[in-house]
């Protein structure tokens, strides 16, 4: 099986700070040289230009994005950073580079002048917490001096910052009314907060919100180019006033946002179960958006949910990744499955069904399942809905009648009938050594006809007959009728090759080709691809060999991969190169805690990497201390603890599946046939094999 692709290998670069008015022509003929392109989008970001360029591996994003990075385009320095940001559907996609900033409204003060004390002082209680234009004012009676004996005032405050004279004048009841108004308007203070802002970083957005009624403050979402510097421009500046503002303070909060894209049909089903979680939500906005402003259906469906606490969004995003992972459908203990699900993208079973009872059918090819996505009282019914349907189109199903010499010819050209035809569901009965068709009349006619065409050239000797001749090479018998040809022309029995997919008890998984090549113990190991196992092993089976198959990948690079260091957390990230920005902090999409990717700890706030570990490295002692005297050591490859109870001196790790030498812990290559190059080492260097 190929490496997992991983989510820190993004594909995408994000170009800013673009010169105004660039062209789709200009941004390629810059990124070209760096690999082949697969997608260009190019938009506004206020002063400048934003360019997202998709390229077709990831190494060319990242070196289109190292070497752009600070460079001068067009007399301009430019920003490349390689994009995070891209989820598949009903996958998070976790953002922290927004905050949101508030801070208070410009607003006059005016000054009421009376002509008795009483009448300022009756005023100001009257005037007190009123509303005036949409404001809540603040009215408090001016202390006279001792001399003064006339023109008695009282200060309002809060009044909104364009005013009238003669409104002014009516709600404080009197014409002699002094009104200073702010120096600069809400549009110049919202320029001013985002020019604050943009000290700290590169503004992508900047959005004031709608006012509030009767609320003093002003609210904008902001959204940084980066992570870091959306955090520090919320350390340096919130609550800190700002001069420009007429001394207000601003109040700057990170908001940790996760985003899932639906298909519009999937919302339509789950609706109601979003709707229910947004209710019970606390200090989390959850949010969609399935229409554009033209009110036109949009395709996929965005949900985003939003909080300024990433402890309060983590409770939420669990609640959204179960709905989202759907539910298995079975019935009486039994999952539904339908083999001919496998080479049709959407089948129209499932999709009248959905549309018939309103929820939504998705199938999961690689784990031979039907998910479920609605209401959970429909869900039984569904169960039975395509239980019976099912139960129904067998009926339907045509043998073709084949002999056992005509049946080995058909096994072979299975693949290519069900490429050539993707509606018909064409499948191998196995109890009774015949192909099964289930189509409509004139499909399954048309099969018949491809498969008489496929006999009559085995008939006259066009299939080479080499395979047939070829022993099995796990039980050395010729291949059953059933045999399984693999891409490197090696032919397994059927049984066989399945009890040799099955039989892995450790992390190693066993799928690659056993044959010998040669005397020497050297065999094939080409791997088996993953369409010939699922055709082998169940479901249950298949979901343990690719388990087992990630989890060596990732434990055979332990200087490339590490665990999430949460408890319970199976998320894996790569640690990042050498070149990589010192500092760089990682979010977990699953359980949302930072982590430092250089020291593979949650993150150490205060502290640099190496002042960290020069602060743990003392924790230490004890353990290194009992290792020493309890003959423990660690890998030299992956670092994971060894303690050897017995046998000799090859050791090989658990984990990493190294060999190793335990008396000089020199480490040898997996090919070395089985550990021989090993005993080669400890014969000549230790003098034995040291058995005890």
């Amino acid at each position: 099986m190929e490496p997992p692709y991983r989510g820190f290998k993004p594909l995408s670069v994000i170009l800013r700070k673009l010169p105004l008015h660039i062209t789709q022509t200009e941004v390629l003929r810059l990124m070209e040289p760096f690999g082949d392109i697969k997608t260009t989008t190019i938009h506004s970001a206020g002063d400048f230009e934003m360019a997202r360029v998709e390229f077709e591996n990831h190494s060319s994003a990242k070196s289109a994005a190292i070497s752009l990075h600070n460079q001068l385009f067009k007399n301009q320095s430019i920003s490349a950073e390689l994009d995070m940001g891209k989820g598949a559907i009903a996958q998070a996609v976790l953002r922290s580079t927004k905050v949101k900033v508030t801070w208070f409204a410009p607003s006059s003060i005016a000054w009421a002048h009376y002509p008795t004390i009483s009448l300022a002082k009756s005023a100001a209680q009257r005037l007190n917490r009123k509303e005036f234009s949409g404001s809540i004012i603040q009215a408090d009676f001016q202390q006279p001096t001792l001399r003064q004996r006339t023109s008695f005032s009282v200060t309002i405050k809060g009044l909104p910052s364009r005013l009238r004279q003669a409104e002014v004048n009516a709600f404080c009841s009197t014409n002699s009314v002094t009104i200073k108004c702010p120096q600069r308007s809400q549009f110049a203070q919202e320029t001013i907060v985002g020019s604050i802002l943009k000290q700290y970083g590169t503004l992508d957005a900047f959005e004031a919100l709608p006012p509030r009624p009767f609320n003093p403050t002003v609210s904008a979402i902001a959204q940084f180019a980066r992570p870091d510097e959306a955090a520090q421009a919320v350390a340096v500046l919130h609550r800190q006033r700002q001069p420009e503002l007429q001394g207000s303070p601003l109040y700057v909060e990170l908001i940790h946002a996760i985003k899932y894209q639906l298909r519009h049909s999937q919302f339509l089903a789950l609706r109601i179960e979003l709707e229910r979680i947004s209710a019970i939500s606390q200090n989390v906005k959850l949010r969609w958006y399935d229409s554009d402003a033209d009110r036109n259906t949009l395709d996929p469906v965005v949900v985003r949910a939003s909080a300024a606490a990433a402890a309060d969004l983590g409770g939420v995003k669990h609640e959204l990744d179960l709905l989202l992972r759907g539910v298995v459908l079975c019935y009486n203990g039994e999952v539904i499955w339908d083999k001919s699900w496998l080479y049709v993208k959407e089948p129209e079973m499932l999709q009248a069904i959905s549309l018939s009872l309103e929820v939504y059918l998705q199938v999961d090819v690689r784990t031979r399942t039907v998910r479920f996505f609605g209401q959970p009282e429909k869900r039984v019914e569904c169960e039975a809905t395509l239980h019976a349907t099912l139960a129904s189109m067998d009926a339907s199903y045509q043998r073709l009648n084949l002999q056992p010499s005509q049946l080995t010819a058909v096994v072979r050209s299975l693949p290519q009938l069900r490429e050539n035809f993707p509606d018909a569901d064409i499948n191998l009965d196995t109890v009774v050594q015949d192909i099964r068709i289930r189509g409509s009349p004139e499909k399954t006619r048309q099969v018949r006809s491809a498969v008489d065409r496929v006999i009559a050239s085995h008939e006259k000797g066009d299939v080479s007959a080499d395979a047939d001749s070829a022993p099995c090479p796990i039980c050395f018998c010729p291949a059953d009728e059933d045999a399984v040809q693999l891409p490197c022309s090696h032919t397994f029995c059927h049984s066989c090759l399945e009890l040799l997919l099955k039989s892995s008890e450790n992390l190693r998984c066993p799928a690659v080709c056993a044959s010998s090549l040669d005397l020497k113990a050297n065999v094939c190991n080409t791997a088996i691809p993953l369409s010939n196992i699922r055709l082998l092993v169940t479901p249950s089976d298949e979901e343990r060999i690719l388990s087992q198959s990630f989890t060596a990948y990732v434990n055979s690079h332990p200087g490339e991969y590490h665990y999430c260091p949460s408890p319970d957390c199976e998320m894996v990230y790569r640690t990042p190169a050498e070149d990589d920005r010192p500092g760089q902090v990682l979010t977990c999409p699953s359980c949302l805690v930072q982590i430092c990717p250089h020291c593979n700890v949650t993150i150490h706030e205060g502290l640099t990497c190496a002042e960290h570990r020069d602060q743990a490295s003392g924790g230490y002692k004890a353990l290194e201390q009992w290792k020493k005297e309890h003959g423990v050591r660690s890998c030299p490859k992956c670092g994971v603890d060894i303690e050897k109870a017995g046998g000799c001196n090859h050791m090989t790790c658990v984990r990493c599946k190294t060999h190793i030498c335990w008396i000089c812990m020199q480490t040898f290559p997996e090919n070395a046939a089985h550990g021989l190059g090993v005993y080669g080492h400890l014969g000549k260097v230790h003098g034995g094999f040291g058995v005890y």
